[in-house]
């Protein structure tokens, strides 16, 4: 045996050595769950509380998002984005009526909802332009 093959060995001796002892008894401890992306969550979508203001812009005369969620005794501010006047009036649903009148470019409406369901509301400048409130 020559000086090349006990080195050879000795290096196989290693490997099988490093091999085994990643395969042992002993876990790997669970990686760390991927951290969030920073940012705020999505308003349209989530749960939120009654403290919260969801927000509804008026655009290109539609109501974005068309369809929001609060809780009881949730607010829903919507904002005028668009270059058109607009309105924000209850068609129905549970509650009283509320009607913003004549929202210039630019213009807040703010509504507290305080009984469940679904109140729908359009602008009475353009009546096609319509969206919904879901108090839970």
């Amino acid at each position: 045996m020559g000086y090349g093959s006990s080195t050879r060995r000795g290096a196989t001796v290693v490997a099988v050595a490093l091999a085994l002892a990643g395969c042992g008894g002993g876990e790997m401890p669970p990686s760390p769950p991927p951290a969030p992306l920073p940012g705020p969550p999505p308003t349209s979508t989530g749960q939120t509380s009654a403290d919260e203001v969801v927000q509804v812009k008026m655009e290109n005369i539609q109501y974005m998002p068309k369809e929001v969620r609060v809780p009881t005794g949730g607010t829903v501010q919507w904002e005028n984005t668009d270059s058109p006047p607009h309105t924000v009036t209850k068609k129905t649903g549970p509650g009283e009526g509320f009607d913003s009148g004549t929202m210039q470019p630019g213009d807040k409406f703010e509504q507290r909802f305080s009984k469940r369901g679904r109140v729908d509301y359009l602008c009475e400048i353009h009546p096609g332009q319509t969206g919904a409130v879901v108090v839970e």
